[in-house]
């Protein structure tokens, strides 16, 4: 079914996401939920692992665009899916920002000098037993990525406007043991983006859009 979520349709430009970013500089932004929020009663963030991700965001060909990394089909875990470049908090990471610029170095070359950090969204805790903290980045020089074979099977780079537009997200419905799990999806160029990755991206549109409306 057809998500609904209550936003205009808008057209994010660098200055517009920049701007809401450095608006809320001084906020921890709030958790983020399921559809219909049933992630705020069930998951607890008690004993998740902390793990953070990028979302890249840059201007080429005249778009703002975000970069996405397909995983390899070899992997142990979350194989062939769509994602953010990101992983595991370690014990070296000075902080989240220093996790999900190590990550992406390692998964698509691109290094952390190139990326200005703009802020982050809410944390997002997941079945599976993690705390995910989507970290915002901006790459005024992206060029070409370089995924790690090992890792990552093909990088993305839809533009921002796309998702966006509330018609292309939908809601998916799904029983975990004695409770009824909802999720995000949405289609882009033949792929699949759905779960974890989705949510963060319609909690990055929703952002925008309240910041545009109070412009």
């Amino acid at each position: 079914m057809n998500i609904e979520i209550n936003l205009p349709r808008i057209r994010p430009t660098l200055q517009s996401v920049i701007e809401y970013f450095e608006s809320h500089a001084e906020k921890e932004p709030e958790p983020m939920l399921n559809p219909d929020d049933i992630t705020a009663g069930v998951i607890s963030p008690e004993g998740k692992k902390d793990s953070a991700v990028l979302i890249p965001i840059y201007v080429k060909d005249g778009e703002l665009r975000v970069m996405l990394t397909w995983r390899s089909a070899h992997l142990r875990s979350h194989a062939g899916q769509i994602c953010f470049p990101g992983g595991r908090v370690d014990d070296t990471d000075a902080d989240y920002f220093e996790t999900a610029l190590r990550e992406t170095h390692e998964e698509v070359g691109l290094d952390r000098a190139d990326v200005e950090i703009l802020g982050k969204l809410g944390k997002y805790y997941t079945q599976s037993g993690y705390s995910i903290t989507p970290v915002v980045g901006y790459v005024a020089d992206p060029g070409e990525f370089h995924p790690n074979p090992d890792e990552v099977a093909a990088v993305l780079e839809p533009p921002l406007e796309f998702f966006t537009d509330s018609s292309v997200y939908e809601i998916h419905k799904r029983t975990v043991g004695e409770l009824i799990r909802s999720y995000y999806s949405a289609s882009y160029d033949g792929y699949v983006i759905w779960g974890a990755t989705c949510a963060i991206i319609v909690d990055l549109y929703k952002r925008l859009a309240n910041h545009h409306s109070q412009a």
